[in-house]
């Protein structure tokens, strides 16, 4: 699905970057001969964000609590990050290691159960420590390898990690 809406998509930009056309035969070549591969102009982060399993990834230094991170995230077109094995949950810890902090919030959240405000399937579990949720139901990762992630209140001011999917058309 993605790649055909790409492909549709990149088919009409190249439509509208044809200059001089002088007749549907040259507008319908170009169309059919693209003059760039499309994963090069059309799958690529934004400036800033890092690659990952298809998806873009920016570690937030700022801190602030987690409503204030995923509103920033969902301005810039993202959310808060989640993560669904080890492989995941590593690669959010080194970017949160990179960005020399302990701590980042991602976007599991306690609302009759933990969630993912991405809508993802909270299927993959990596408590380092867990404590009440009706009094912490956000939670952030700890960076250090040996750590999972852990619940705490909203309010505290963390960095974050937003995700967002590849930019299109």
């Amino acid at each position: 699905m993605l790649k055909a809406k790409l492909t549709i998509c990149c088919r009409l930009l190249l439509v509208a970057d044809v200059v001089d056309v002088a007749g549907v035969a040259d507008v319908e070549a170009s169309v059919l001969e693209p003059q760039e591969d499309y994963q090069e102009r059309f799958l690529k982060c934004p400036s800033g964000w890092e690659q990952y399993k298809g998806s873009c990834y920016l570690y937030m230094s700022s801190p602030t609590s987690w409503i204030h991170a995923e509103t920033n995230c969902y301005i810039q077109g993202a959310s808060l990050a989640s993560a669904h094995d080890d492989f995941d949950y590593t690669f959010l810890q080194s970017l949160t290691s990179r960005g020399n902090s302990l701590t980042a919030w991602v976007g599991g959240y306690f609302l009759q159960g933990w969630r993912w405000v991405d809508q993802s399937r909270f299927n993959y579990n990596n408590w380092y420590s867990q404590t009440n949720p009706a009094n912490d139901p956000c939670v952030h990762l700890w960076s250090e390898s040996n750590r999972g992630w852990s619940n705490s209140n909203c309010n505290i001011a963390r960095p974050f990690i937003c995700v967002r999917n590849f930019e299109e058309c």
